[in-house]
């Protein structure tokens, strides 16, 4: 028998950082710090819409945009990143967070908290979904 699965997808800035961490691998673990801060400093614009399951996802507040989608179907997106703290790999469901940011400052905090436990899913920035 075969089994395989696909643990996370990031979109926006989880998946440029995982891009500078790819091209400093000689760094071992401390590489995923230090892309997570190239990402921040560079700060990189991106535009797309968040529809799940047929909805279109709007930001909490306005002058939001979508910096960073996680889709998730268990809690950590490696090296302690406690990414969907609420992710089970056995309910059947996947768990999307979405953080919309304004400033840099936003994605500092998303990132600090992302390391720290999870605590960024109860920033009124971002939101999650179960589907």
């Amino acid at each position: 028998d075969y089994a395989s699965s696909a643990n996370n997808v990031w979109l926006g800035l989880g998946t440029y950082a995982g891009q500078v961490a790819e091209s400093i691998r000689w760094l071992g673990p401390l590489r995923y710090n230090l892309a997570g801060a190239v990402a921040v400093a560079k700060n990189p614009e991106f535009h797309f819409k968040v529809i799940i399951d047929g909805q279109e996802i709007k930001p909490p507040n306005p002058g939001s945009s979508p910096s960073i989608v996680m889709i998730q179907n268990n809690q950590d997106a490696g090296n302690d990143m406690r990414a969907a703290p609420w992710a089970k790999l056995d309910d059947g469901f996947l768990d999307a967070v979405v953080a919309w940011t304004r400033a840099r400052g936003d994605l500092i905090e998303v990132f600090d908290y992302l390391k720290h436990g999870g605590g960024h899913v109860y920033s009124p920035d971002i939101v999650s979904y179960r589907f």
